[in-house]
């Protein structure tokens, strides 16, 4: 079975259109910044660690705390957060000690750290863990569904995967169980779809929990950009929402698309194709990313550095 490549980084961003410039963390001479989209160093390398940004804030870590920076590296009140997760919809996780709160973008903690566990906020939501079972709040802290389930995930598309059982179901933000939960697996709804496991089989459902897809696979990803790869035989390929298959089973791994490209894996060497399958960036990386704001992460020979749509580097590959 091919492997499911995870980022280098945490990546969580915003599309592009919508904000007008990003910045992407970078490692010089053992200290982490940030570069714009042109590779210039707008955040100076003042950092242990870095992670990518949110809602235009980068989540950044001096010693053994973390905290935020904006885009011009002012920090965000102080380093003194043990853990910290993206902002999401305003709001960002952070732990102190042993508990998860939230703050806001000011700083300023605006639901007290008391959960074991916390996740961002999706849909006005976020699920956290009270006592040894998963729940959700909404932003004012409050609960909004009980802590029921042995994991929540983030909602996605109005609904919320949930594991009850041993089993993965969806439930809609009232906490109704939309889809019982009777699968093996699944995934977030993506374009109205969602990949789940049964009998050891991949297919796709709606949000009815009506199989769109039938069970055939033996892996499956979420649907982006009108496509979804799935592999048979420790091959992987794209299919489109009604089953068929668009780029051939060719592959030995294969991401998300996204603005019209998707990385994939040919002998052990990674490289980019189109919608159409045509490969636009001969397989030569260690490791690459989907592209997030019109740049994407790249690996070669133990180095990282990031190139943008044009597959040019913005940044060359350097430890």
């Amino acid at each position: 079975m091919a492997k499911r490549i995870f980022s280098f980084f945490y990546i969580l961003f915003l599309p592009y259109c919508v904000f007008a410039e990003s910045l992407f963390p970078v490692k010089l001479e053992g200290k982490w910044g940030y570069i714009n989209r042109d590779g210039k160093i707008v955040v100076n390398p003042d950092f242990d660690a870095a992670l990518n940004f949110s809602e235009e804030m980068g989540a950044v870590k001096k010693g053994n705390k973390w905290g935020f920076v904006d885009k011009k590296g002012r920090i965000l009140g102080e380093l003194n957060y043990d853990a910290v997760l993206p902002f999401s919809e305003g709001l960002a996780a952070v732990k102190i000690g042993k508990k998860w709160g939230f703050i806001n973008k000011k700083g300023k903690l605006v639901i007290e750290p008391q959960f074991e566990m916390a996740s961002g906020f999706f849909d006005g939501l976020a699920a956290v863990k009270a006592g040894k079972k998963w729940g959700y709040i909404d932003k004012k802290g409050r609960i909004t569904i009980k802590p029921n389930f042995t994991y929540a995930f983030d909602f996605s598309e109005g609904l919320a995967r949930v594991i009850m059982g041993g089993r993965v179901g969806y439930i809609d933000k009232n906490g109704k169980n939309v889809i019982p939960p009777k699968f093996e697996g699944g995934g977030n709804f993506s374009e109205g779809l969602a990949w789940v496991l049964f009998d050891g089989k991949f297919g796709y459902i709606d949000k009815n929990g009506k199989i769109v897809i039938n069970f055939q696979f033996d892996d499956a990803w979420s649907f982006s950009e009108g496509l979804a790869a799935v592999e048979v035989s420790n091959k992987c390929g794209y299919i489109d929402r009604n089953g068929n298959f668009v780029i051939p089973l060719s592959f030995d791994g294969c991401g998300r698309f996204s603005y019209g490209y998707a990385w994939v894996i040919i002998d052990e060497k990674f490289g980019y194709i189109d919608r159409t399958g045509k490969i636009v960036l001969e397989p030569k990386f260690d490791s690459a990313d989907d592209f997030s704001e019109g740049v994407a992460l790249v690996g070669i020979d133990g180095k990282y550095g990031y190139i943008n749509y044009r597959f040019e580097f913005i940044w060359q590959p350097s430890k």
